[in-house]
């Protein structure tokens, strides 16, 4: 299916496919955050991608018989603290909110990381065991919602306001300078 996928017009296919050209799940993960294809990857860097170590999931990732876990634990270490995290620190801060994170209390991370697979997610639920407690005190309506997240004018940035950072930054001058590019 890989072949198929990756030739497909749909770019969520395209992705899926491309995930099969790296070596181990660690690698696939890293690369469900990347735009580039592995083949992409290395025809621009001017280093080998697989032999620089420089895959900070590949120590979340233990064996392949408790997969799920290990994606869990490297969101938990990465995805939340790299990227949602901030997001949510950033837009609260501009607003001038004051935001909690409560499901993050060592306490209750600590419990979490203990319960069986089964009670965290159930088929294509997630997060199963506290949707079953919710549902006793919350009407369901709450949890069927589609997620609404901060969006960010990212296109209409690059082509006014950082234009010609953008322009600079990505010069041929620049590059080469930089050593890190083919």
């Amino acid at each position: 299916l890989k072949h198929f996928w990756r030739r497909s017009s749909n770019p969520l296919l395209q992705k899926a496919g491309h995930l099969f050209e790296w070596n181990s799940p660690s690698e696939q993960y890293i690369s469900l955050g990347n735009v580039l294809s592995k083949a992409q990857c290395n025809s621009l860097f001017n280093f080998d991608i697989n032999k620089q170590h420089l895959n900070p999931a590949e120590k979340f990732f233990t064996s392949n018989d408790k997969i799920t876990e290990d994606l869990m634990i490297a969101d938990f270490h990465l995805y939340l603290v790299d990227d949602i995290l901030t997001k949510v620190d950033r837009a609260s801060m501009s607003t001038s909110l004051e935001v909690r994170v409560p499901f993050l209390d060592h306490r209750l991370v600590e419990f979490a990381l203990n319960i069986p697979l089964n009670l965290k997610k159930r088929g294509l639920t997630s997060k199963y065991l506290i949707r079953k407690l919710l549902y006793q005190k919350v009407p369901k309506k709450f949890f069927n919602r589609k997620k609404s997240g901060f969006s960010v004018p990212l296109k209409e940035w690059l082509q006014n306001d950082l234009f010609e950072w953008l322009t600079d930054s990505l010069s041929e001058s620049n590059l080469n300078e930089s050593g890190f590019f083919n």
